[in-house]
């Protein structure tokens, strides 16, 4: 007997959970069109051969298994995917650990000599069992909000329409994924897919050493010039004529201190995307940008996450000016971002970071 799938709604991690009841559809009545586009909810357990083993700079190297994974929430995601030529790749549904959930568990190593002593300007790299890599800055994975969490995917089945399934062939994938399939919903393309995942790898990247400003905690500072560090030199950085924009709604919220805001908050700045294609135009896809403050504070940030995610329209570069128009302070400022953690007040220097090189 066919069947008729009705539903409740329920929010959980900022995303939209289906859970399903199937009740049966009276004989000679058809489906409606919304069950048959939206599939039940997958109710598939993490398969126990997997291994997930976590390297570099880590507090200590270990393996998660299939077990240790299904400990964990578990999230179902729909996906419309696009690759790096504009071909469209299919719709699918995934049901995965986002990695959040998993990073969460896994403590950073800050060695003593370190100029930083918090793992903000880490890189993440999740490799697959042919040696590829796909690559990401700590901040967009930890700080970043739940509406489209990059996840390791252990489930995939087609999302197909409502009339003819059988016979639709527009999704590229027919098969359910292999091991951990790496997602990243918030992408543009699925450039930084990554099917088979077997390792997760912290890596320190280079820095430019005594040209960024020290760590000094307590130290109150501003920045009235901004500075570029590309390949070892060291630039005076221009703003003129970049456009201004505004952004509306900004709620401020601290991962050690909470809430900052007092009310929805407006910040007028220069769009990130400008200032980096202005600052370094030959920088590439695979790039990373590390933004450093007179105190030296510092946040990293992947060029994929400027240039390919919703949230890089919502990254600016603020200018605190005086009355005569002087520049009093610079500021970075993610405005997407959950936690404010990677926001930097007195941003005096960016470098131009390529793990290739």
């Amino acid at each position: 007997m066919r069947t008729r799938i009705t539903f409740a709604i329920g929010l959980t991690l900022g995303l939209t959970i289906a859970v399903l009841t199937a009740t049966p559809v009276p004989p000679g009545e058809k489906p409606d069109a919304f069950s048959q586009a939206t599939p039940r909810a997958l109710a598939v357990s993490v398969p126990g051969n997997i291994r997930l083993s976590f390297r570099g700079e880590v507090a200590r190297e270990y393996v998660m298994t299939g077990p240790d994974l299904a400990r964990l929430a578990a999230v179902r995601i729909r996906t419309r995917e696009v690759n790096t030529t504009g071909e469209i790749m299919g719709t699918y549904i995934y049901q995965g650990i986002p990695v959040l959930h998993i990073l969460e568990g896994i403590a950073p190593r800050i060695p003593p000599q370190a100029p930083f002593d918090r793992p903000l300007d880490l890189v993440v790299s999740f490799v697959s069992r042919s040696g590829r890599e796909s690559r990401f800055s700590y901040c967009e994975l930890i700080l970043t909000d739940d509406r489209h969490p990059v996840t390791l995917a252990y489930h995939r089945r087609q999302l197909l329409p409502a009339i003819d399934p059988q016979s639709y062939t527009k999704n590229r994938h027919r098969a359910n994924v292999s091991g951990l399939r790496l997602i990243c919903p918030r992408d543009r393309t699925d450039s930084r897919y990554l099917d088979d995942v077997v390792a997760v790898k912290f890596i320190r990247p280079a820095t430019a050493g005594n040209l960024l400003p020290p760590q000094k905690k307590g130290k109150k500072c501003a920045s009235r010039a901004l500075w570029t560090i590309e390949k070892g030199v060291k630039e005076p950085a221009s703003l003129n004529g970049l456009p201004l924009v505004i952004l509306e709604g900004w709620f401020r919220t601290g991962h050690g201190r909470g809430i900052k805001s007092t009310g929805l908050e407006s910040t007028r700045g220069y769009p990130l995307r400008a200032v980096i294609t202005r600052l370094f135009p030959h920088s590439q896809p695979d790039d990373f940008f590390l933004f450093a403050a007179c105190d030296g504070y510092r946040s990293l940030l992947s060029w994929r996450e400027i240039f390919e995610t919703e949230d890089g329209c919502k990254m600016l570069l603020t200018v605190d000016r005086g009355p005569r128009g002087e520049i009093r302070d610079l500021r970075l400022a993610c405005v997407a971002d959950y936690f404010v953690d990677r926001n930097i007040w007195g941003l005096s220097h960016i470098q131009h970071i390529s793990l290739t090189e």
